[in-house]
């Protein structure tokens, strides 16, 4: 068997096993995806498991498109934002919130348009000074739920 042959046999044999151990995740993952159905029915939440398409579809600059959020997905981390600081009498810092969620510093930037509209939308108070009056630092501010 020349080089070329047994590359191809190779390559061949990876496709194989990749087919298989994507099925052998994609049923793990469906079960996951209909564990959390299960529980979220009740609070009105429904998931869907969906393949995203890969391959080389670039911008003009050479880098792979940004993944967008839905707006139902932007309205879901909002609501989550909302709960949390509901959670906490004291309300939290940009921080913490961003702490609690595990938000990658990625998108950070994100979440912090998230919190400013929410505030905007009079669903959040943002406390930018001490009791005695004086101002706040602004890694101090705090966000509470009105």
């Amino acid at each position: 068997m020349s080089v070329l042959e047994e590359i191809k046999a190779l390559d061949a044999q990876r496709a194989t096993l990749v087919q298989v151990a994507k099925h052998e995740f994609l049923e793990i993952a469906k079960n996951a995806v209909s564990e959390l159905n299960k529980i979220g029915k009740d609070l009105g939440f429904r998931y869907v498991l969906k393949e995203e398409q890969t391959g080389t579809a670039a911008t003009t600059s050479g880098k792979a498109p940004r993944k967008r959020l839905s707006a139902d997905g932007i309205d879901e981390i909002m609501q989550v934002i909302l709960a949390k600081i509901m959670s906490e009498p004291d309300g939290m810092t940009a921080r913490q919130i961003f702490d609690e969620m595990q938000v990658p510093q990625a998108s950070e930037q994100s979440y912090s348009g998230y919190i400013r509209k929410l505030v905007e939308q009079d669903k959040l108070k943002k406390i930018v000074t001490k009791k005695d009056g004086s101002n706040l630092a602004k890694k101090d501010i705090r966000y509470k739920a009105k």
